[in-house]
This record gives C-alpha cells, structure tokens and sequence, in this order.
C-alpha cells in the first residue's frame, strides 16, 4: 500500500519494547503489522491483525557459556579502563 505519510497524518507503531517498526497511517497499518513476528507486536496491534490468545514469549535467556578464542586472553578487571576521576 503507498500511502502518503505526513506527521500530521500517520504515526510510529513500535513493538513491545519500545523498538521503531513502520510509519503507519489507519489505512495501511494492518497491512504493514502483518510482515512481523506477532510475538514483538503488543497485545493491540495482534488485536489489529485478527490474532487472538497467546502469543509465545521469546526467551533472552542463553545457556551456552562464551569461551575465550585461541589467542585472547581472557579478561582481566586489573586492566580494565576505569572512569577518570575528575576533582574540581
């Protein structure tokens, strides 16, 4: 859909996190709601989209373990950059 967007007429649609996914107007939002996974969108944009019940959470949560590449230290908090202490 080409819509003619303007600030005066259309608005950002953001997911769930507060991310910027489209300018949108009320005539092509569910058009261009639908190209995204419905587990980022709010509970209101799936209710635009027709979607109904639960969506499954995606989990941020990661089991492995990132180990050093060969060659790298690994890190050191004695070397590590500290903020600059500023005495005025």
């Amino acid at each position: 859909m080409d819509c003619n967007h303007t600030k005066f007429n259309s608005w950002w649609e953001h997911d769930k996190q507060g991310i910027e996914l489209c300018r949108v107007c009320d005539h092509c939002i569910a058009e261009r709601l639908k190209k995204y996974d419905p587990a980022v969108l709010t509970q209101c944009q799936r209710e635009v989209l027709g979607i109904s019940g639960d969506v499954p959470e995606y989990e941020d949560v990661v089991d492995d373990t990132i180990e050093a590449e060969d060659g790298m230290e690994p890190y050191n908090e004695d070397l590590a950059i500290s903020e600059p202490d500023y005495d005025f």
